[in-house]
């Protein structure tokens, strides 16, 4: 696994400390729908390779308007770069019924850090009146 480069981890850090400090200053002040994204979507390097999955028109749309950026593995207690993980047994909704687990690629049980983050980023959710929420596609959590 490739560490994240300086100026990629740099980059990272502004993007969040800018989405921080918007999110701060407007957040509660705004009388609009507030929207929550996946973290790599809005260009943060916390993928499991630490590496981002921008998306243009988020990243547009988070210059424009305050976003709550979130990144559930992370809020798990994950490290970025991590080793990759899968669905073993099931979907999500198996998950969290106890049915199946998540396993990363070194044959580890990280079920448990996949949920409190799950249910980290769904309690900043309620806390911030999140009406619409963009995640990544294919990713476990």
């Amino acid at each position: 696994m490739k560490a994240q480069s300086a100026k990629g981890k740099a980059q990272s850090v502004f993007r969040y400390a800018l989405c921080a400090m918007r999110y701060a200053l407007c957040g509660a002040k705004r009388q609009m729908t507030m929207v929550a994204a996946s973290a790599c979507l809005l260009g943060y390097c916390c993928r499991y390779d630490g590496r981002t999955s921008p998306s243009e028109a988020l990243m547009n749309r988070c210059a424009k308007e305050v976003m709550l950026a979130i990144c559930p593995e992370e809020l798990g207690g994950l490290p970025t770069p991590r080793t990759p993980s899968e669905l073993h047994g099931g979907d999500g909704f198996d998950v969290l019924e106890g049915r199946a687990r998540v396993v990363d690629g070194k044959g580890n049980d990280v079920t448990h850090a996949f949920l409190k983050g799950a249910f980290e980023a769904l309690k900043r959710i309620k806390e911030n009146n999140i009406q619409f929420c963009f995640l990544k596609d294919k990713s476990p959590s």
